[in-house]
């Protein structure tokens, strides 16, 4: 059965819109319900009820839809498409009352023991920006388009990191490239990483560079993998090896054209990024 994508677009905004709604009027009291799941990691109550809010827009549109979320078991759909998403990606960011905050979403087929991505969403409900793309849909945040720079030259090197205290040597590294002047800017912004994403994909900065914690879960990167590509940047390994989400990999490199791309992969093996000396 066929899915009309320009309907699944129109519901996923408004699910995205109706959470934000709900995550910015809970963020104030968001400590008061701070509580720690299995691994540690923080959940609070914006974070559970944003998610329902996703979960009951997609299941009354859709009811043959599976859904898969961060907080709750996984609805199994009647049909081949499965929603995947997060309703509040940065959960620490919107503890500490930071607005680097997103909520990601993305409409899936699964093809091959891999996930197909026909539709992104990723929505800061702090900044109002709205990123979208999908099959049959141009990138865009909001009503502007993001433009396709596959083949760009490298230009000024703007980096973004994201890597866990364990790893400070690598940071250190980074910062030795930079005291070089073989990085132009690097920058830490934390968050949520769907959202770092997105600005590789506006072109904000030209990598990200990630080293999580945990394995990364499919509704950490699905959306933000999906929205890079489409306006032909690129997500791999240290190695430079296509990340495959399924292996439950903790690092990615992402850049907003080859050429960035190739650039800072070869300065992350000058130095020996991801090795301990």
């Amino acid at each position: 059965m066929q899915v009309d994508l320009q309907r699944c677009m129109k519901v996923a905004k408004h699910a995205a819109k109706e959470a934000g709604k709900i995550i910015k009027s809970l963020q104030h009291e968001s400590k008061t319900t701070l509580s720690r799941k299995d691994d540690k990691s923080p959940v609070t109550a914006a974070d559970k009820e944003a998610e329902q809010k996703i979960r009951s827009i997609i299941a009354k549109n859709f009811p043959l839809h599976g859904i898969i979320g961060e907080e709750f078991p996984p609805l199994r759909g009647r049909s081949n498409y499965t929603w995947i998403g997060d309703a509040i990606d940065g959960t620490w960011s919107y503890l500490n009352g930071e607005k680097t905050v997103a909520t990601s979403l993305a409409l899936c087929v699964k093809r091959h023991a891999a996930w197909n991505v026909l539709l992104s969403i990723i929505y800061n409900p702090f900044t109002n920006e709205m990123y979208t793309a999908g099959e049959g849909f141009q990138p865009k945040v909001n009503n502007k388009l993001l433009k396709t720079r596959a083949e760009n030259k490298p230009g000024k090197t703007i980096v973004n990191f994201q890597i866990t205290r364990s790893q400070q040597s690598d940071i250190a590294k980074l910062y030795e490239l930079w005291r070089n002047k073989k990085i132009d800017k690097l920058i830490s912004t934390g968050g949520s990483i769907s959202y770092n994403f997105a600005k590789i994909a506006e072109g904000v900065q030209s990598s990200y560079i990630l080293n999580a914690k945990n394995p990364l879960e499919l509704w950490d990167s699905l959306a933000g993998m999906y929205l890079v590509k489409s306006v032909g940047g690129k997500v791999t390994t240290v190695a430079g090896k296509d990340f495959e989400q399924e292996k439950k990999s903790r690092t990615l490199i992402a850049s907003k054209n080859n050429s960035q791309h190739q650039q800072i992969l070869s300065l992350l093996a000058e130095i020996n990024f991801g090795k301990e000396q």
